[in-house]
């Protein structure tokens, strides 16, 4: 399809990661999903609620940051089509994680699965904060 002219930089601009219908319902937030999935887990460690708990609030407050500041600002629409992603590739990056944990089996598996499930939390709220601090206002 042809761009109309000036947004040829939409070509540069990786494809979303769509969710997996597991994650669409019951909300229509996928994160808000993961985290319900996560939190309804008899065997998610203390460690990963916690984090969980870190991963909605960087989320909300990234969220909150790119309507208020980002989006209206009228700045670079391709830094902000990029930074659009951002929120999703997190998600991505936990979901990924999580189902490694819910297909593990042995207490050993599950351990493992357990700590690189806090790896990606913590790499997740990491992502998010980074792109809030690091992106100046336009």
């Amino acid at each position: 399809m042809s761009l109309p002219e000036g947004w040829e930089w939409l070509d540069d601009v990786p494809d979303e990661w769509e969710a997996p219908e597991e994650l669409r319902r019951p909300t229509r937030f996928p994160h808000a999903n993961l985290a319900i999935r996560m939190l309804s887990c008899e065997y998610l460690s203390h460690e990963n609620r916690v984090l969980l708990g870190r991963f909605i609030s960087e989320y909300s407050l990234f969220q909150m940051w790119y309507l208020d500041e980002r989006k209206e600002s009228g700045g670079d629409p391709k830094e902000a089509a990029l930074l659009a992603q951002v929120p999703m590739n997190q998600t991505r990056l936990v979901y990924e994680a999580w189902k490694q944990l819910e297909n593990a089996e042995g207490a050993q598996l599950k351990d493992a699965a357990q700590a690189a499930l806090a790896d990606a939390l913590w790499e997740a709220v990491a992502g998010l904060a980074h792109a809030r601090e690091a992106t100046p206002p336009s």
